[in-house]
């Protein structure tokens, strides 16, 4: 049976009371600074939203909300199109203080945070002359990337993102604490991988790296009109080329209102 939520700030004193992070309502000011994902259209209300510094932090608030029967959501980046970061009159939990990044460059390995963003990954990994799959926006999440396949820039040669996840800790719905890699929970990894999603709360994931010093890239706009014979032609090249050339294609629409086919090449 579901819990009726209940609007005032004692009926969360038992979350908050082991809280390192922080816990916002929508009466706090800071409420609606937080609360707005990367589609403004979206205007879902959650009824907290607990800003998690730590795992333990996000082990606590899924007991909490499971115990209360209140429907909960993760935000990592939030780019979700559809929204789902934010459950209506629910508990959202917010990992986008959790960025740290740590890079193994021996090992060629790097592990991030469930808050961090493709930026943060891909500033860390630089430095060493590394890279992974990432998105094509530096402030999408990489837990929500990844989970959601990945595509991006370097998916010729490198494959998705989630072809680089070599392990992840997954905060279960029952609150537990779990590492999934090829040896430990290896259907779990199976599943973070594509297998649909929703297995839980990824706080931490580990990716292979690649060596990666040079980047060409660029964007090709085309008014709609031509887009017929653009694609054919695109079609026909992009079979012919090496694996270090991506080229992603899409229609756009344009601040003016305009639609454009707009291609993304990027050669390393």
């Amino acid at each position: 049976m579901t819990t009726t939520f209940v609007d005032n700030r004692a009926y969360f004193n038992d979350l908050t009371a082991f809280l390192t992070g922080q816990l916002l309502l929508p009466d706090d000011a800071a409420y609606e600074q937080v609360r707005p994902l990367w589609n403004a259209k979206v205007k879902t209300q959650p009824a907290a939203i607990v800003r998690c510094l730590t795992v333990q932090d996000v082990i606590h608030t899924v007991r909490w909300t499971r115990a209360h029967g209140l429907p909960l959501s993760v935000r990592g980046g939030g780019h979700d199109f559809a929204g789902r970061a934010l459950s209506e009159n629910g508990v959202t939990i917010d990992l986008s203080q959790m960025r740290s990044v740590t890079i193994d460059p021996d090992a060629r390995t790097a592990h991030v945070q469930g808050g961090a963003t493709a930026s943060d990954l891909m500033e860390a990994a630089q430095k060493y002359g590394l890279a992974t799959a990432t998105g094509n926006c530096s402030t999408v999440g990489m837990p929500g990337l990844t989970l959601g396949g990945g595509y991006g820039p370097l998916i010729g040669a490198y494959g998705l993102a989630a072809d680089n996840l070599l392990s992840a800790q997954v905060v279960t719905a029952d609150g537990q604490l779990v590492t999934a890699n090829a040896e430990e929970h290896p259907d779990l990894l199976w599943g973070l991988r594509g297998g649909g999603g929703n297995f839980g709360i990824v706080v931490s994931l580990e990716y292979r790296l690649h060596p990666l010093t040079t980047v060409l890239s660029g964007m090709l706009l085309y008014p709609l009109d031509q887009a017929r014979a653009v694609l054919r032609r695109f079609n026909e090249f992009i079979a012919t080329v090496p694996d270090e050339l991506t080229i992603q294609s899409g229609f756009i629409q344009m601040p003016e209102g305009l639609t454009v086919l707009c291609l993304l090449p990027e050669w390393h």
